[in-house]
């Protein structure tokens, strides 16, 4: 469904995830092969569109304890995906929407709090229906990342009227860039290297459409390929310290690529023994000092497996310099498991 008719459907919007207990799944391979399709095909070479919902498992149940992380979706780190998260009708992040360095943008939603404003939509009738008895074609209780999603599908939409041409990379560009900076106060926003303000919560912020389409309609086209795709790597094959908040540190220096800024980072790590591998925090930093927690601290429902290759993308460091001293820290924040930090 993710490639079909892609002349004629512009925007797919993926109000779907894993369930995954707070440990990583590797993308589907059909729907990898998908996007990949009409990311390159769709829309007469244009890109076509994909929208996807960042998750809805933020914490284990314990407000401070992470279970998930958008980058635990390996669909949520394809190229080109457009991830979401939610914001209840305070504009601050629900209490179930997952966070992460993939997450691009934020859109309205419910908060998962009962009494809280919801999202009324239409909604089929009778037992097939989302609400309980579904006697009516609407419900006014819809709500997750799955509601937040296609309101910024819709957005692209109404970006996409204003400016038929503009290519899939345009339209992640156009919404990042034109995001709402909400929760000021929120401990979590920084200013990246270009000067974009971003957060793990909320990516860029919450989708402003009119800013939006303002935006489109006078766009200049990135095209749909990058310059050149910058690809380097390193073996440090070193023992992490268990249970310890230094942690060790490989850096990746870049010199003279011909791309003038980052699109988007994605970073591949090896841990092929470590026996618990959800003790990490993973944090990358660029040359221009932006840090990205590409994996934190979690606390799962049940066991990980030993070992495991961890691919993540990270979109917070859009604009920033290419060319520079990249690094890579790792820590064990937990006790009693130890592995070896091998490649990335």
């Amino acid at each position: 469904p993710l490639s079909r008719n892609a002349e004629t459907t512009h925007i797919y919007n993926m109000s779907f995830g894993v369930t995954d207990g707070g440990h990583f799944v590797a993308p589907n391979v059909a729907i990898e092969n998908a996007i990949a399709s009409g990311v390159a095909n769709g829309r007469g070479g244009l890109g076509s569109i994909y929208v996807k919902a960042a998750g809805n498992s933020r914490t284990n149940g314990i407000a401070s304890q992470m279970l998930d992380d958008s980058n635990f979706d390996g669909e949520s780190g394809l190229p080109g995906v457009i991830n979401v998260a939610a914001v209840n009708s305070a504009g601050r992040f629900s209490t179930y929407s997952t966070k992460g360095a993939s997450v691009l943008v934020a859109a309205p939603s419910n908060d998962g709090r009962f009494g809280q404003p919801a999202v009324t939509t239409t909604d089929r009738t009778g037992s097939p229906g989302y609400e309980s008895p579904a006697n009516t074609a609407y419900t006014d209780e819809f709500g997750g990342t799955s509601a937040a999603t296609p309101i910024v599908s819709g957005v692209v939409a109404l970006v996409l009227q204003a400016n038929p041409q503009l290519t899939w990379r345009d339209v992640k560009h156009v919404l990042a860039t034109t995001a709402r900076r909400n929760d000021a106060s929120d401990s979590d926003w920084v200013q990246n290297g270009a000067g974009h303000w971003v957060n793990h919560n909320y990516g860029f912020g919450v989708v402003d459409a009119s800013s939006a389409v303002t935006a489109a309609r006078g766009w200049t086209s990135l095209g749909t390929d990058y310059d050149g795709m910058e690809s380097e790597s390193v073996t440090p094959n070193v023992a992490i310290p268990d249970d310890n908040t230094t942690g060790v540190t490989s850096e990746i220096t870049i010199s003279g690529s011909t791309l003038t800024t980052c699109d988007y980072i994605r970073v591949t790590a090896s841990f092929p023994d470590h026996t618990y591998y959800t003790d990490l925090e993973l944090v990358l930093t660029s040359p221009d000092g932006t840090e990205t927690v590409l994996k934190p601290l979690t606390f799962p429902t049940s066991a990980p497996p030993t070992g495991i290759t961890m691919r993540m993308v990270t979109h917070r460091h859009l604009g920033e310099t290419v060319n520079g001293t990249w690094s890579l820290r790792v820590r064990d924040l937990r006790t009693a498991d130890t592995g070896v930090f091998e490649s990335w």
